[in-house]
């Protein structure tokens, strides 16, 4: 995986360890989960609140949520939400269905939220914080966001690298070519600009 730069928004502080009662994140781990910021986040959380509970509202399901959560708190309950918003108000109620899930990615790698993840946000309720531990955090993170993305939730499936394969052919390609054929979908690049790509591969170069 590649690894972002780190990312320390203004808003971030550090309360006095153990005086904050109940924690509320509404989808700021989400955020945070594209940088090597989340391990830090997490680990300001858990010192600086009692031994209590805290919640988080996102909009990832416990497949990819839980794991991570569990590696600090000693119990998580998700419990599945409709979004309240006027573009989904006219859609059917999505399930509610702990067990399930929901994936914004196809199953040829790409990005194309389903009515569930459009209509559902996921609550997590956790208590019992266990002692915290950088390392143990950011291993925890690495290993459940890499197990998510290439065995749960597979971005680069067959048919997508058959695609990728192809759309390349055997020339080099610059920068941009390259984002083109590897990122087609236009509300992914939304999300993930050709900026954004340079700056990872220029990272991942100097990293080898």
């Amino acid at each position: 995986s590649v690894s972002s730069p780190p990312l320390i928004p203004r808003e971030m502080v550090t309360y006095p360890e153990r005086t904050v009662t109940v924690a509320l994140d509404k989808s700021t781990l989400d955020f945070l989960l594209s940088t090597s910021s989340a391990a830090q986040y997490l680990q300001n959380l858990s010192t600086s609140i009692r031994p209590d509970v805290a919640y988080f509202i996102s909009f990832h399901a416990p497949a990819l949520i839980a794991p991570i959560l569990s590696s600090l708190f000693a119990f998580v309950a998700p419990t599945s939400l409709p979004r309240s918003s006027s573009s989904s108000s006219n859609l059917p109620s999505p399930p509610h269905d702990v067990a399930g899930s929901s994936t914004a990615w196809n199953s040829d790698g790409t990005f194309k939220p389903d009515q569930t993840y459009q209509t559902t946000v996921w609550l997590y309720k956790c208590s019992s914080i266990l002692p915290p531990d950088h390392s143990m955090i950011s291993k925890s993170l690495s290993l459940s966001l890499d197990n998510y993305y290439t065995v749960v939730s597979p971005m680069l499936t067959p048919s997508a690298e058959q695609r990728l394969r192809i759309s390349w052919g055997e020339e080099a390609r610059a920068i941009e070519g390259a984002y083109d054929i590897m990122f087609p979908d236009e509300g992914l690049k939304e999300c993930y600009g050709v900026e954004d790509f340079r700056g990872d591969y220029k990272e991942w170069v100097g990293g080898q």
